[in-house]
């Protein structure tokens, strides 16, 4: 019977490496450019209107998010909207589009075309004639979060 040989150190498989998100230098952003950050900007500037009326939960580099201030839903506060910066885009997210689906009858066809999913709408660069309009919508959703009271 063969008795069982250990491998030397020389014989060792070579260690993979570790693999992790990429973070870029600015802030750990998935995308630091400037149309990235221009358009982030602009569309945290339409959810940072309801700061006193509803809490906000992240509000660092790349991410911002609001919730209710009391729990409404299960428990727990009912998820208002964000703002993300990913990789290739900007993402805002709205929950009342997906709550109250009837926001969506008035929306134009060139903010159909950026909107993914059910509540998400992605950007790449500003576009100040659909940001007016996702203002208008933040406001009827937070209307009719309202009435629901939820908020």
């Amino acid at each position: 019977m063969a008795k069982p040989t250990r491998r030397s150190a020389k014989h060792k498989k070579p260690e993979r490496a570790k693999t992790g998100r990429a973070k870029s230098a600015a802030g750990g952003l998935k995308n630091s450019s400037p149309g990235a950050l221009a358009t982030f900007a602009a569309l945290r500037a339409i959810l940072s209107e309801f700061d006193g009326k509803l809490r906000v939960i992240r509000d660092e580099p790349g991410k911002y998010e609001l919730v209710s201030r009391g729990p409404t839903f299960k428990g727990k506060p009912m998820y208002f909207g964000s703002v993300l910066i990913q990789k290739n885009y900007v993402s805002f997210h709205l929950m009342p589009i997906y709550t109250h689906p009837e926001l969506e009858e008035n929306i134009s066809g060139d903010l159909k075309r950026h909107k993914h999913g059910k509540s998400c709408f992605n950007f790449t660069e500003p576009d100040l004639l659909l940001f007016v309009q996702l203002a208008a919508l933040a406001v009827g959703g937070y209307r009719a979060y309202q009435m629901k009271g939820w908020v």
